[in-house]
């Protein structure tokens, strides 16, 4: 190792000469992690890439209890290798040969180094491999050379990478047809904050790449939502890049499950639990999306949660609190994607979140709800919200009105919405809503 970066072993004895030992039975020198360590980082200043490879491969395959076998050893960028059980490899060495790939732009070989380092530092170096991975996200958008780079591939790849730790040896490669990734036994697994620093990266690749890789933030949320520990709490970074994909991708779906998910990651069982605060005061509280420690943020000119990206920002605060407007916007998605059983699902809790959520909005949730219904005919589905608002509130609105006389309309059921029509002239509901012109 020392002969490779050029040093001399008495400038340095007094510091890690101790790295040195010789086998009293075989008579063969042994490599302890602090010389790796040593060896690496001056390499790394020297830009030596290939002795850095070189070392980095003789560690982690060959060097087994101390012996130096003279077998072919497996590159850096294989998925299949045999390790030295005995041989420690700090994080920071992983650290100081990532930024040399990063130097070269070499993604690949990059990303391949995730099973190595949560073998090697799984176990007892948890904060040390959450510190590589956020680096190996945190990738340059451009090369020494100026040229920009593509990284959605490098995001897909971190992402089957995460999935393989989670759950072993059950994805297929996308350019691979007939390899499966290794299974990887360690009892690390991927916290929260490394799931949404790879979120982040994925909106901004969209963003600034092409908008068919929102497409890959749809699959990033699907994995957080299955792969995130329980006791983590879903924020509004988060929840609102969520609804930005499933609107971004015509996914009604992921807009409730996203809302579910809100749910469950507080352990809530009843929706009366899910606010705290008034709000009026969330709607004039500011905090805007803040950035994370390594430069990655959510690169967004509108904060607010529950708009479209194409709205106008507002203020919002950061708490872990579903808003009553991400509720209107997932409803929102749901009915234009024709799953309204799904909106009906989030108007059921959020109707029953707080009696300080503005009448207005669950006005509008219900209306939209019955509007789903009505475009589609189901007659008993209008006629039963209709009722629930006359009966618990919010007082109806011509529109909802509407949408009964539209469902009925649908079914060829004049005489029916012909009374609903007289009585609401007459104002025998007793609401004082007339009919619009849209009724007749």
């Amino acid at each position: 190792a020392f002969e490779m970066t050029g040093m001399k072993v008495n400038n340095v004895a007094e510091d890690v000469g101790s790295g040195f030992s010789r086998s009293v039975n075989d008579g063969r020198f042994e490599l302890d992690d602090r010389v790796i360590d040593v060896a690496m980082r001056i390499l790394r200043q020297r830009h030596r890439l290939s002795d850095a490879q070189q070392l980095f491969n003789w560690a982690a395959f060959n060097h087994t209890n101390g012996s130096n076998n003279n077998n072919e050893y497996d590159s850096v960028g294989s998925t299949t290798y045999s390790e030295g059980e005995n041989v420690r490899i700090k994080c920071s060495v992983f650290k100081s040969l990532l930024r040399l790939y990063k130097d070269e732009n070499m993604q690949k070989e990059a990303v391949n180094l995730i099973d190595i380092c949560v073998k090697k530092n799984g176990q007892n170096d948890k904060r040390g491999v959450d510190d590589f991975l956020t680096s190996l996200i945190h990738w340059p958008k451009k090369s020494r050379d100026g040229t920009h780079i593509i990284l959605s591939s490098h995001c897909q790849s971190i992402l089957y990478a995460l999935e393989r730790i989670q759950h072993g040896n059950n994805r297929r490669r996308e350019s691979d047809t007939d390899a499966f990734f290794q299974p990887l036994s360690s009892p690390y697994q991927p916290t929260y904050a490394i799931w949404k620093r790879l979120l982040i990266s994925a909106v901004n690749v969209a963003k600034f790449e092409s908008s068919t890789h929102w497409k890959l933030v749809n699959q990033i949320c699907r994995a957080m939502m299955e792969n995130v520990p329980s006791s983590s709490s879903l924020d509004h970074i988060v929840l609102r890049i969520g609804l930005d994909a499933a609107e971004l991708t015509k996914d009604p779906k992921l807009a409730h499950d996203v809302i579910s998910w809100a749910w469950r990651s507080r352990g809530l069982n009843k929706a009366d639990e899910v606010f705290s605060e008034d709000s009026k005061d969330f709607l004039d509280t500011e905090n805007n999306y803040p950035n994370t420690d390594d430069g990655i943020h959510y690169n967004d000119s509108d904060p607010n949660v529950w708009r479209s990206p194409e709205s106008s920002p507002e203020k919002v605060s950061h708490h872990v609190h579903v808003p009553p407007q991400a509720y209107l916007r997932a409803i929102r998605l749901c009915v234009a994607g024709d799953e309204v059983d799904l909106a009906r699902n989030m108007l059921e809790h959020c109707s029953k979140a707080d009696s300080r959520i503005p009448e207005t909005l669950i006005r509008e949730m219900y209306t939209l709800v019955m509007a789903g219904y009505a475009k589609g005919g189901h007659v008993d589905d209008t006629k039963q919200l209709l009722s629930e608002m006359q009966n618990k509130g919010p007082r109806p609105s011509e529109k909802a009105y509407g949408a009964v006389i539209h469902a009925l309309a649908m079914n060829k059921k004049v005489a029916e919405a012909s009374e609903i029509i007289e009585s609401m002239l007459s104002n025998d509901y007793g609401d004082g809503v007339k009919p619009v012109p849209s009724s007749f």
